[in-house]
């Protein structure tokens, strides 16, 4: 099988010593399988903001392992037309180029970004190849997160050509995978029709590094003197984008007020950078109990995870979100999670028995609750090997990602493409 991955945003291993994603992560196992896996990604590195390429090029990472990057223009706003124009050149470099590739036999379209589905869908129809969505973010609908509630409905008439793209890219992919129920029924509702043969969910997943010995100890000699050792009373420990939907607020006074009632035991360690990470430093300015260790590497954040009891998913309010990496992270490490999301996460917390959801205004509450799990280690013990279980059963990335390659077979087999038309 030859499967063609489109993902502007993700790690690539050309990028040097990161983690790898969704895509990557079955790129490897593909290949490991004697499949051909080939990852079509953006010149420009989202997270770095700096530029991978300067002309389009090809690189064989393994053998059966091609990522593709394509040249384009960069941006540094996360909102701005400047990253509209860039993954329009992502998409025409695509176009560009995939005619000169061997045919696949399958693509897996992310969406975002919406060009990118666009040029994929393209494709298909002139070759024959299927093409499935992978809803992970609700583009355009994402990008009304920073326009505050009461503006929303003026400003989303401004949107509707990206609608009407969203709509036709849904209704015309041979199947739709959301990372989680509630995107996949997003996903079906732009396509106007409702759920059949082909359309799933596949949720996000997550393999922690294995640390070797030699690794923990050169971690333990640079973290250890920041304070963050093994001896602690409660950790609270956060990873990710310091951007708009990061719960920077929420994150400073909840552990305002665990400071100011004298709670020394429990502490924040919170890890990233991005274009609010000065907004964070003032907030938290002077605050004894919080650490700010900045943007941390794969083998860092399992190392800091590991010297911590608590994950904190802190989102702001009205963003469109459901079942994200990072709480998947958190699972993966053994720790309950804290979360300001509702819906799905809140609904899984609370069935599994693995965390807490609280309105992202409650922070009294979240605060109470933090106290709890600092003065009940045995409750807080039972919360952690309930993680760690959920991890297992519905995100750990050899059982994931597996599922994901096995219902890619069965998608690219002819009697499948007949079905979906």
């Amino acid at each position: 099988m030859d499967v063609w991955f489109l993902h502007s945003g993700e790690t690539v291993p050309t990028d040097g010593d990161v983690r790898l994603f969704r895509y990557g992560q079955m790129c490897q196992m593909l290949a490991a399988d004697g499949h051909t896996a080939r990852h079509w990604a953006s010149g420009f590195n989202h997270f770095t903001k700096q530029f991978r390429c300067q002309q389009s090029e090809t690189h064989e990472v393994e053998p059966g392992y091609f990522v593709e990057l394509m040249a384009t223009t960069g941006y540094r706003q996360h909102v701005s037309f400047q990253r509209i124009w860039s993954h329009q050149g992502v998409a025409a470099e695509f176009r560009k180029h995939a005619r000169q590739r061997p045919r696949p036999d399958i693509i897996v379209a992310s969406l975002p970004t919406l060009e990118n589905c666009e040029a994929a869908l393209e494709y298909g129809r002139e070759y024959g190849v299927p093409v499935v969505v992978d809803v992970r973010d609700l583009w355009p609908d994402a990008f009304l997160t920073p326009v505050p509630s009461f503006l929303r409905p003026l400003v989303k008439p401004l949107l509707f050509t990206f609608e009407r793209q969203a709509q036709r890219i849904c209704r015309e992919a041979t199947a739709l995978v959301g990372v989680s129920e509630e995107y996949l029924e997003w996903g079906l509702q732009k396509a106007g029709r409702s759920r059949r043969d082909g359309d799933c969910v596949i949720h996000h997943a997550f393999e922690r590094p294995q640390l070797t010995a030699e690794t923990e100890a050169t971690l333990a000699t640079k973290w250890e003197p920041m304070g963050i050792t093994a001896e602690r009373g409660l950790r609270v420990c956060y990873f990710g984008t310091l951007g708009r939907s990061a719960g920077i607020g929420v994150l400073a006074q909840t552990a305002r007020l665990l400071a100011e009632r004298g709670r020394k035991d429990i502490e924040f360690v919170i890890c990233g950078g991005g274009p609010r990470e000065q907004e964070l430093k003032s907030a938290v300015d002077g605050l004894p109990n919080v650490r700010l260790p900045g943007w941390v590497k794969s083998d860092e954040v399992a190392w800091i995870m590991s010297r911590s009891d608590i994950g904190f998913a802190a989102y702001e309010a009205n963003v469109f979100q459901s079942l994200p990496n990072k709480p998947i992270e958190y699972l993966g490490g053994g720790l309950p999670v804290l979360t300001t999301l509702p819906g799905e996460l809140a609904e899984l917390l609370h069935k599994s028995d693995c965390g807490a959801s609280f309105n992202v205004s409650d922070c009294v509450g979240m605060a109470n609750w933090l106290e709890m799990c600092a003065d009940r280690p045995q409750r807080r013990n039972e919360m952690a090997a309930n993680a760690s279980r959920l991890y297992q059963e519905q995100f750990a990335t050899s059982k994931v990602y597996r599922e994901f390659i096995d219902y890619l077979l069965d998608v690219s087999a002819p009697t499948a493409i007949m079905r979906a038309a």
